[in-house]
């Protein structure tokens, strides 16, 4: 989009190009930067959601042998991994299940935190690299289809945006590419897997893939979480990030 002043005759004086959209970009930051211009800091989310990942994947791995002794040799497993106390509804499955899901929550959670306040300190100190909302940087994750590649597109933001801040701007995005490629390909073995229903091998091979999946995407976050924390960090203690136009 560009901004046009017409003389009195009509002819064109003026044409400048992205005029709009820098107003926008302006009136975005006033909306989503700090008050008081200063960014926060989020080594503090970044650390929490890396142990929470890893613990996540350590969980997921557990998974998998605890998995095989239950469709190859149930007979060979103790009575606790069948129910615990005499109650089937409770069993080590059943609790591995559990800790699974309240590590991702809360996993979540820290990383949630760790997008919205990275994205506001971007926005703080004048990035123009940042065009979405620190809210919908977490909201996106919700939105059904949208959700698909919107939650990439603010981790992106924050990733290459980050960088420039700190003078390293053109950073490769393949990091980011291999994280969310491995998250979104995780619902693709439980698809496949309806097909051989009746193949508890093939069952177990696609668990094993949608694993790995798991892991791959876990780990590159938290390389992710780790390089994003660190160069944010710089913006705190003033005199590195760059000096936007």
């Amino acid at each position: 989009m560009s901004s046009v002043e017409f003389g009195p005759n009509g002819s064109v004086v003026k044409d400048d190009s992205g005029g709009i959209d820098r107003i926008k970009q302006e009136l975005a930051q006033k909306e989503h930067a700090y008050p008081d211009g200063k960014p926060r800091p989020v080594e503090t989310f970044a650390k929490f959601a890396r142990i929470g990942l890893m613990i996540w994947s350590a969980e997921i791995c557990l998974q998998a042998p605890m998995l095989a002794g239950y469709y190859f040799a149930p007979h060979s497993l103790p009575e606790v991994f069948f129910n615990i106390g005499g109650n089937t509804a409770l069993n080590v499955m059943t609790l591995s299940g559990w800790l699974l899901f309240l590590t991702a929550i809360a996993t979540f959670i820290m990383v949630g935190r760790f997008t919205y306040r990275a994205q506001k300190n971007l926005f703080t100190v004048g990035s123009p690299i940042v065009k979405m909302a620190p809210g919908w940087t977490v909201g996106w994750y919700f939105i059904p289809i949208a959700a698909i590649w919107q939650p990439f597109l603010g981790m992106s933001q924050i990733y290459r945006g980050t960088y420039a801040a700190v003078g390293e701007a053109g950073k490769s995005t393949t990091l980011l590419a291999v994280w969310w490629g491995a998250w979104i390909s995780l619902n693709i073995p439980d698809w496949i897997s309806r097909v051989w229903e009746d193949s508890l091998m093939m069952t177990y091979i696609l668990q094993l893939a949608d694993t790995a999946l798991g892991v791959t995407a876990a780990l590159a976050l938290v390389r992710i979480l780790g390089q994003v924390a660190e160069r944010q960090a710089l913006l705190l203690r003033g005199g590195v990030a760059l000096v936007f136009d």
